[in-house]
């Protein structure tokens, strides 16, 4: 499979690193200071648009609300997730080594790359980011808290270890290169960062 392959966990490691310089890059389009939850939602965010973009995918685009935004192809979007999930570790402060435990969870018993399976891959996705999500809110002190700081922690790295392998077993589904995908991405966020600066 593309996304557990023997040197996954060295290309995760490096993105991990440079996933800092490329966050570090846009505070010069932002007004405000990320915070862990923030930096949640916008995790939620991009996994939404994961979600829509396998919708468009099947060619179904039977929506009830705003549009999320252009597709800009499933590679894109499992790009973005995989960035945010790096900002999100980067700002509490965890390893991927620590995150990527692919024998840490049951792998979904779906066939793939069936819809039924990447439904359920994309709902798994969404939730644990979701799960993310609700635990930095009480971190930060918006929900009241149910879980000592320390267990909250080791919850919360739970969860994006969720995140991240959901993500990567979904992007081996639809035949997606994750790593690849993230360094055009990058690439490709670097050259809006230049256009930025340049205005």
């Amino acid at each position: 499979m593309t996304n557990f392959r023997h040197d996954i966990l060295d290309e995760l490691e490096a993105i991990q690193v440079v996933s800092i310089d490329l966050k570090g890059g846009f505070k010069d389009t932002e007004s405000k200071v990320w915070t862990a939850s923030s930096l949640a939602a916008e995790l939620s965010f991009q996994a939404s648009h994961v979600q829509y973009s396998l919708i468009c995918l099947r060619g179904k685009k039977d929506e009830i609300g705003p549009l999320p935004g252009v597709d800009k192809g499933i590679d894109d979007e499992i790009a973005d997730v995989l960035f945010n999930i790096m900002n999100v570790a980067n700002f509490l402060g965890f390893s991927v080594a620590n995150l990527w435990y692919p024998t840490r969870f049951v792998k979904p018993r779906v066939s793939f790359p069936s819809w039924d399976g990447l439904l359920i891959l994309s709902a798994n996705l969404a939730i644990q980011a979701g799960n993310l999500w609700d635990a930095t809110f009480r971190m930060d002190g918006y929900k009241h808290k149910v879980l000592k700081a320390e267990e909250n922690k080791q919850y919360m790295e739970l969860a994006l270890s969720g995140v991240l392998e959901n993500l990567l077993y979904l992007a081996d589904a639809v035949g997606v290169d994750a790593p690849e995908a993230f360094y055009k991405m990058f690439q490709d966020a670097r050259g809006f960062l230049n256009d930025y600066k340049t205005k």
